[in-house]
């Protein structure tokens, strides 16, 4: 894995120079940037990241549910997406 990280940031290393300006590559070389990713792809495995993960949780509130008429789509749309970003973090699987 780590061969093929440094492997491709050396052949990206050709066109550095010319996305320096517009500010969407860092001031590093090739191998300063490999080591970079090497690196936050070990911190970022599971076995590393997980009980951190694990451990998070998200304070969350009740609030007054308008009528059965009264809901919009918009409301749905958030009850949706808390029970798919939300739930997962709280650490319950």
């Amino acid at each position: 894995m780590e061969q093929r990280i440094r492997k491709t940031f050396r052949r990206l290393n050709l066109f550095m120079p010319l996305l320096l300006p517009t500010g969407l590559t860092p001031r590093m070389n090739a191998g300063q940037m490999a080591d970079s990713n090497i690196e936050l792809d070990r911190i970022a495995r599971e076995r590393e990241l997980g009980p951190v993960l694990d451990n998070i949780t998200v304070p969350a509130r009740r609030t007054p549910r308008p009528s059965r008429r009264g809901r919009s789509r918009g409301y749905i749309l958030l009850a949706l997406l808390v029970l798919l970003v939300l739930v997962p973090l709280s650490g319950t699987r």
